[in-house]
């Protein structure tokens, strides 16, 4: 699984790179097609997306099923990503989306297919009751 880091405001964005623990640049497109799902989807202008891509052919080359697998792994991601920002103090919301256009637009080889995403964020100074 890769992971793109895209900014939703102002801020760095970003596919991460394991091996440095740091982000390798990712095109702008990517990160304008990220910022018009979120705000399609949420109407948020805040934040960061952590895009999730897997590596289709390498998956189907391992197991049978290999997409059962996939989704599972993306399943377990988001949950632990929601869980790190509640202990962090920040907010976050799995985004309803695949996100195939913007792994597509992010420059990924063409076996990557997008595996879901969640925004990150921080809280609301007030609440809205």
């Amino acid at each position: 699984m890769r992971l793109l880091v895209l900014s939703v405001g102002e801020g760095i964005s970003g596919q991460y790179v394991p091996d440095h623990h740091g982000l390798a640049p990712v095109s702008e497109e990517a990160v304008a097609a990220n910022r018009s799902s979120v705000r399609e989807i949420l109407g948020a202008t805040a934040g960061a997306t952590v895009q999730f891509a897997c590596d289709a052919e390498l998956l189907d080359g391992c197991y049978e099923n290999a997409v059962t697998l996939m989704w599972r792994d993306a399943g377990a991601l988001a949950t632990i990503l929601c869980l790190t920002a509640t202990a962090l103090g920040l907010t976050s919301v799995i985004l309803g989306r695949t996100g195939e256009a913007i792994v597509s637009a992010a420059g990924l080889p063409q076996a990557f297919r997008g595996a879901g995403a969640v925004l990150i964020g921080k809280p609301r100074s007030e609440v809205v009751s």
